[in-house]
């Protein structure tokens, strides 16, 4: 089954718990693309939800677990805010 390196792409992404929005900053394109790609994926690797996707794709061999975030090459953009604690120590240093 073919998968396109842009899907590859979005699926390392979801695979580290990146949102639709997150997703579609962090590769220059608009979120209906992220969503259009995620789509694309759910239905060539026959999954009904994103976890199973993440569990397909890894069972077939198109997603390999690396603790070393920075292979992924997409630009390190994360629009989350700061968790309450980060922001404490922040005030506290």
């Amino acid at each position: 089954m073919y998968i396109t390196k842009r899907e590859q792409e979005v699926i390392q992404l979801m695979a580290y718990e990146n949102t639709t929005q997150d997703t579609a900053h962090k590769l220059f394109i608009s979120p209906h693309t992220a969503l259009s790609h995620r789509k694309n994926l759910m239905h060539k690797l026959n999954a009904r939800n994103t976890a199973g996707l993440v569990r397909r794709a890894f069972e077939i061999g198109h997603l390999t677990l690396n603790s070393n975030k920075s292979s992924l090459h997409v630009f390190p953009f994360s629009p989350r805010k700061k968790s309450f604690s980060a922001k404490l120590e922040n005030s506290l240093a």
